[in-house]
């Protein structure tokens, strides 16, 4: 991964990034999800990354999704049908409601996205979330009903959420295995899932 971090080339999932509400048609692909690697871990099998892009986009409330199946065997939920869990990362644009003229920057969250705990033991974890232009951010449990998370909503029992301060609480004395955590990090105006898995 050396390599493909010096040479700056795009790596990563082959998936595409889909829009479906606010675009010139629902499906129309806005671009490939590979990134430029960024950091990544050979003894966790895990690598992370960042790309920009520009998209024309008709409408003032843009929702968009990556989805994919292709994850670890997890604890919780079982394996369904035989597969492994899937998974869905969902954003929405709302350009409506800023009065910048440089327009209004997406919240993120850079972190591990696998994070060890040992059985038996209390956990309070501080999401590291950043909001380039200062605004408040929240987080909140990702919705399956809102279709931001597929198989792993609510895929870490017992884990309870401080939406105002993006603090997960969790008592690790579930069955031993690798758990999916999907929440959603957002702004007055936008809004993105970030998933990250405990093991």
């Amino acid at each position: 991964m050396n390599q493909v971090i010096a040479a700056g080339n795009l790596s990563g999932d082959t998936g595409e990034f889909v829009c479906w509400t606010g675009c010139e048609r629902p499906g129309q692909t806005l671009s490939s999800v590979q990134v430029y690697c960024t950091d990544y871990s050979v003894s966790n099998n895990w690598m992370v990354g960042e790309r920009s892009y520009v998209a024309w986009l008709p409408h003032d409330v843009v929702t968009a999704s990556f989805t994919g199946g292709d994850w670890v065997e997890l604890a919780h939920p079982p394996l369904v049908s035989g597969r492994s869990a899937a998974w869905e990362l969902r954003v929405t644009f709302n350009f409506n409601t800023t009065s910048r003229p440089s327009g209004n920057a997406s919240p993120v969250s850079k972190m591990s996205p696998i994070i060890n705990m040992f059985h038996g033991c209390h956990y309070s974890i501080q999401l590291p979330t950043v909001d380039p232009d200062g605004d408040r951010i929240r987080c909140r449990w990702a919705s399956a009903s809102l279709r931001e998370c597929s198989d792993v909503c609510t895929a870490l029992p017992g884990a309870a959420l401080d939406e105002e301060r993006c603090i997960l609480s969790y008592n690790a004395t579930g069955a031993i295995g690798v758990y999916a955590v999907a929440i959603q990090v957002w702004n007055e105006m936008i809004e993105s899932t970030i998933l990250c898995s405990q093991a």
